[in-house]
């Protein structure tokens, strides 16, 4: 088996109808997979989690400032 790193599931794709959701839940089930639990957050939650994350990279070695000249 592969892995998937989004299923799209429901009454509409993007832009073309698709099953209903339990229909397409009874599928996955039957294949063996099991949607990953799906955590409901605050606006102000997510944007939280997204600065801790944007300071957590800023201070590892894949930042850098740009603007500033080193003499190598």
């Amino acid at each position: 088996m592969v892995g998937a790193n989004s299923i799209f599931y429901g009454g509409k794709l993007l832009t073309a109808a698709n099953l209903e959701a339990d229909k397409d839940m009874a599928l996955l089930a039957y294949l063996g997979v099991s949607p990953e639990r799906r955590e409901e957050l605050s606006d102000e939650a997510v944007v939280e989690s997204i600065v801790a994350r944007v300071v957590n990279q800023e201070e590892s070695k894949l930042f850098y400032e740009a603007n500033v000249q080193k003499m190598i």
